[in-house]
């Protein structure tokens, strides 16, 4: 890697590091955020064939599908990773909705504080692996990939974390909404400093990203152009 490229990423990696710390830092100097004493009373609680809460029960299995289905294009070819190491925190994510149906369905069945940490455990799973995923993506695979398990460890630890202090009367979300509200707040910070490594399109140009052909595959009329050999 050359030296304007290597300069580029370690600004990139610094900026994300940094904003990461910040937020971290800012959801502890908030003061505790208990749970709605109302979470579990449901706008919805009709009741179809006898499942109780019916509606909330059976919209899980739209998110069982999209599991099921990201997991078999994970099988294919059609996945396209560039490195293959790639793979593995995409399954994490597709194996944590699959498990989030089972435990949301649970819950929604008998909807409790001890049934709710088995919804919100393979939510953390889900998107500790859309993390990692984006950061192997945007910033640097061997990073992203190698913080795939203290990142799952952390997403397990805020859930925990919540149950046992809401048994305890003095119920926190803090650790849990950080994880959950910074990886959705960090796909377009990624998406805005870091290009894609399989288009090298400009950074934020997230449309482009997903329009543009990769390298490996140009299409006709967007690859670029070889210089002449010498002589000719």
């Amino acid at each position: 890697m050359n030296s304007p490229h290597r300069h580029a990423r370690t600004w990139r990696v610094v900026l994300f590091a940094a904003v990461t710390a910040a937020a971290v830092a800012a959801t502890f100097a908030l003061p505790r955020l208990p749970q709605d004493p109302a979470y579990h009373a449901f706008a919805d609680r009709r009741t179809f064939a006898r499942l109780p809460n019916a509606a909330d029960v059976l919209s899980n299995l739209a998110f069982l599908a999209v599991g099921f289905l990201g997991l078999r294009v994970l099988r294919t070819r059609r996945a396209g990773f560039l490195d293959a190491r790639e793979r593995a925190p995409w399954f994490v994510l597709f194996a944590g909705v699959i498990l989030t149906a089972a435990g949301s369905a649970i819950y929604h069945l008998a909807p409790t504080s001890s049934s709710l940490v088995l919804d919100r455990l393979p939510m953390s799973v889900a998107f500790m692996g859309l993390f990692s995923a984006m950061v192997a993506e945007r910033l640097d695979v061997r990073a992203g990939t190698r913080f795939l398990v203290p990142l799952l460890a952390v997403g397990t630890v805020s859930v925990l974390w919540w149950y046992a202090t809401e048994l305890r009367g003095s119920g926190d979300l803090r650790p849990y909404y950080l994880v959950q509200a910074y990886t959705l707040a960090a796909i377009p910070l990624l998406l805005v400093i870091a290009p894609a490594r399989a288009t090298r399109v400009p950074a934020g140009s997230w449309l482009g990203s997903r329009c543009t052909p990769s390298r490996s595959s140009p299409r006709r009329g967007t690859a670029r152009s070889s210089p002449p050999p010498e002589g000719s």
